[in-house]
């Protein structure tokens, strides 16, 4: 069990074996272990964990034109989701990746949900790494929540970033000139 004691004063610990019918019914050695508890350190979570908009915290707002497209989060528990919300300015192909940070443990999982919070698509290791990413058509003026969050419990810091892609044309240059 656990006491709260005050420093300065003497205590003392009574040690007897099992009871049985009120007489002690065991003797022997023992182990007494006397240990100043630590209560564990709580990380405060940066991003909310739903795409519910009324949490605290917040959901993340990610823009293409803002901050170079890109945010950076940490996944501070087991079970810890940071969720952002994207709305695009134009329709078309946009690149999404989710990166742990150099001497980060974290294995990354990035999924997309629709406006009702339902999965569009996810990624967990892309290109055999630890990292994560997608490639989605997107909708102008249209609401999609990503999401960020770990493989079997790992934690970290990441950095999430979203850029407009150039859709290819024949030649494969960008250059609609085939």
């Amino acid at each position: 069990g656990r006491a709260n004691l005050v420093a300065g004063n003497t205590y003392y610990i009574q040690v007897q074996g099992g009871l049985d019918a009120g007489q002690i019914v065991s003797q022997g050695g023992y182990i007494l272990a006397v240990a100043k508890y630590v209560p564990p350190v709580t990380v405060a979570d940066d991003y909310a964990n739903t795409f519910n908009t009324n949490t605290s915290p917040a959901v993340g707002v990610l823009a293409i034109s803002q901050n170079n497209g890109s945010i950076v989060g940490e996944i501070t528990s087991t079970k810890d989701v940071d969720v952002f919300r994207f709305v695009p300015d134009v329709s078309g192909l946009v690149r999404i990746d989710l990166k742990s940070d150099t001497g980060s443990k974290l294995d990354t999982i990035l999924s997309v949900l629709n406006s009702n919070g339902e999965q569009v698509d996810t990624n967990d290791n892309f290109a055999n790494t630890t990292n994560s990413q997608l490639i989605l058509d997107v909708n102008s003026g249209t609401t999609y929540y990503l999401s960020a969050s770990n493989f079997n419990g790992t934690l970290g810091k990441y950095t999430l970033g979203i850029q407009s892609i150039e859709a290819q044309d024949s030649d494969g240059a960008g250059n609609n000139v085939g």
